[in-house]
């Protein structure tokens, strides 16, 4: 799911709103340590998760449904944990979206 950008979107400040908007997930801000990027993980559950990435140069923020768990991946298998928790998926990364709306005024695109 793609959303607006705002000026005022950085990591940091959107890290700290669904914190405040979201308590009932564990939202972390990681970086790949490969790919070099930076990402928010708004975690439910081993196989439930969104990651929220930001990109000002093409004016846009991507929600992405995820498996935080290495572990969760390795032992399913990343295509069935989807075919499973998709749904729940789907939920997470709709909140998610729903929390960057109100606190940051964003459309989807």
């Amino acid at each position: 799911m793609n959303l607006q950008i705002k000026e005022e979107m950085t990591y940091q400040s959107v890290f700290e709103k669904l914190k405040e908007e979201l308590p009932q997930y564990r939202v972390e801000l990681k970086k790949n340590p490969l790919a070099r990027f930076e990402y928010i993980q708004v975690r439910k559950a081993p196989f439930v998760a969104s990651w929220v990435r930001l990109f000002p140069k093409k004016e846009r923020t991507m929600l992405i449904r995820g498996i935080p768990d290495f572990w969760a991946r390795l032992l399913l298998g990343g295509l069935l944990a989807v075919l499973f928790f998709g749904g729940a998926q789907k939920k997470v990364e709709e909140e998610v979206a729903a929390a960057l709306e109100k606190s940051f005024g964003v459309e989807k695109q």
